[in-house]
């Protein structure tokens, strides 16, 4: 695992951590709030690296398993994002309860799905992404 993909998964799964730790929400936390946070980030880390390993050999090898990894870690990080995505299609939810929701994870699959098609390629593009991407999460944080 090179230094790069080191920075990558640690870094989408450290993020949350970093956000949630506001000068507000940090006065408010005790210790086991925060060891909570984390553990729950760890098992997070634990699942990501279990669906990349299952992924890396459904996908019979055709991908790197880092790239899987990376690509995981960066969904994760993106479902904390899924309330405000399925805000969006709160109109459909008046035609039935779950179509929101259903909306929000058919957009989150075909993300995948576009991710896997536009960077299988080239290697150094889809690294280029999630670090510019990291970067600018952590550059607004402080």
């Amino acid at each position: 695992m090179t230094k790069t993909n080191n920075f990558i998964v640690l870094g989408y799964f450290l993020l949350p951590i970093i956000l949630f730790n506001t000068p507000n929400n940090f006065i408010q936390l005790n210790l086991n709030d925060l060891l909570i946070i984390i553990l729950a980030q760890s098992l997070i880390l634990t699942l990501c690296i279990v669906s990349s390993i299952f992924l890396y050999f459904l996908f019979l090898k055709k991908f790197s398993f880092f790239f899987h990894l990376n690509i995981n870690a960066f969904l994760f990080f993106c479902l904390f994002y899924y309330k405000t995505v399925s805000g969006y299609f709160q109109y459909f939810e008046s035609f039935h309860y779950l179509l929101d929701n259903i909306i929000s994870l058919l957009i989150y699959f075909l993300a995948y799905i576009f991710i896997l098609y536009i960077f299988r390629k080239d290697n150094k593009l889809y690294k280029k992404f999630l670090l510019n991407f990291l970067c600018i999460k952590f550059y607004f944080i402080f």
